[in-house]
């Protein structure tokens, strides 16, 4: 078995810190180290792939990653990391 884990719109470091994960981080850890912390999560995330081909024939992919994306041309063209 293999396990792929997919980027989605709470991936995104607006989202996530507009949902509270920076603050999350930085109320637990410490104001310093939280946004250390939350900052290298998203460098991460950043990385994480926005599609993925299940044998060859199965599409999966997160449904918030935007309707400007109209095939998987336009993922694969995508520069990696994805700018902050």
């Amino acid at each position: 078995s293999k396990v792929t884990l997919l980027r989605g719109n709470h991936e995104d470091r607006n989202v996530n810190c507009a949902l509270g994960f920076l603050q999350e981080c930085e109320e637990r850890l410490g104001e310093d180290f939280g946004r250390e912390l939350w900052t290298a999560a998203n460098d991460s995330f950043d990385l994480m792939p926005l599609s993925a081909l299940v044998e060859e024939s199965v599409f999966c992919t997160h449904g918030g990653i935007g309707g400007s994306l109209k095939s998987l041309r336009q993922i694969d063209m995508l520069k990696r990391p994805l700018p902050a």
